[in-house]
């Protein structure tokens, strides 16, 4: 038989004003809670059970299909925290409906763990094999900024704007939701928020940076040198700028890109002043494409300045089209 639970009511203003339009319908009711328990456990992706209990919970005459998640922090702890956290509202955010004893949780619905998803997950949809996140993985871990920062990005980032910061998120506190269609969406359950510091702050980021660098782990992947900025990055600068971090360039945002800071005389300067160096063959001349391009351009560069050769080729991608075929195709 289920266990029948009786949590604290929902927030007093909430009661009210439910049952303030309740009653406006003749349908007067008090907004008592109670957990029902079914005796079933969430099954996680590899098979083994989770400590999320499944359960109906019903405030007045509402029911809906909820967990139950046992021996988180103390009754204290959660009832200083519950206010914020049952206030959260992020696409990303597991949802905190309500606490009773026994240190439990009422929360919204997951179908496994994270870890257990990407454990499961064929290494091929996750990363290249030159060590970059693909889009499926990279765009979970954005989800996760943004609720913890408020853009494991998303969680993150909303918890920050409410002069809020995530204490002690780890990978277990990871879950995935299945959404109609057989997709997947990463969901955060925040383990505890404390009022805003910089060492918090910090330690936010911290913890998703652990996070990433767990999942390369798990699959056995050494992330490249880009993917290595991208995560050293993550806290330091505004999440707009994280979410078009050049790790997921392709050739021509690159390309564009380039041609556009090479305009910059400051940049000119920088590549003047660097090693760059024209190509030249071991006798002292301009290697055979190199040359092959500047007697097809007409415009004038000069030898002795790096950023003329970088001005060639941008001017080469620019007009790539109108080169001779015999250059096109020994140049791609």
């Amino acid at each position: 038989m289920a266990d029948i639970l009786r949590p604290p009511s929902p927030d007093p203003k909430a009661e009210q004003d439910a049952s303030r339009a309740w009653n406006s319908m003749g349908n007067p009711v008090s907004l008592e809670a109670e957990v029902k328990l079914l005796g079933e456990k969430v099954q996680d992706f590899d098979g083994r059970e989770l400590n999320l209990h499944k359960c109906t919970y019903k405030v007045g005459p509402i029911e809906s299909c909820r967990l139950v998640k046992r021996g988180n922090k103390s009754v204290s702890t959660l009832m200083n925290n519950f206010e914020f956290l049952s206030n959260l509202r992020h696409p990303s955010a597991v949802l905190v409906e309500n606490y009773f004893d026994k240190e439990s949780l009422v929360i919204s619905m997951v179908h496994g763990s994270f870890l257990k998803w990407m454990s499961t997950t064929e290494t091929n949809k996750l990363f290249t094999a030159g060590g970059t996140m693909l889009p499926l993985l990279r765009d979970m871990i954005m989800q996760v900024l943004f609720v913890v920062s408020s853009d494991l990005v998303d969680v993150v980032h909303t918890v920050g704007a409410n002069d809020k910061y995530i204490v002690g998120l780890a990978m277990k506190d990871l879950y995935i939701k299945t959404l109609a269609g057989g997709t997947h969406r990463i969901q955060v359950l925040i383990p505890e928020a404390r009022d805003a510091t910089p060492a918090l702050l910090e330690e936010s980021w911290k913890n998703v940076r652990q996070i990433v660098h767990q999942c390369f782990v798990q699959h056995r992947i050494e992330p490249n040198e880009v993917t290595k900025s991208f995560c050293a990055f993550i806290g330091k600068r505004t999440l707009e700028s994280l979410k078009n971090y050049p790790d997921q360039w392709d050739g021509f945002m690159k390309s564009t890109f380039l041609m556009q800071i090479s305009l910059s005389w400051r940049v000119s300067k920088s590549i003047n002043d660097s090693n760059l160096k024209w190509p030249k063959t071991s006798d002292g001349k301009l290697e055979p494409l190199v040359q092959w391009l500047l007697d097809h351009d007409k415009s004038k560069y000069d030898k002795d300045y790096s950023n003329d050769y970088v001005r060639l080729c941008r001017n080469t991608y620019k007009h790539f089209d109108k080169l001779p075929k015999e250059i096109q195709v020994y140049a791609i």
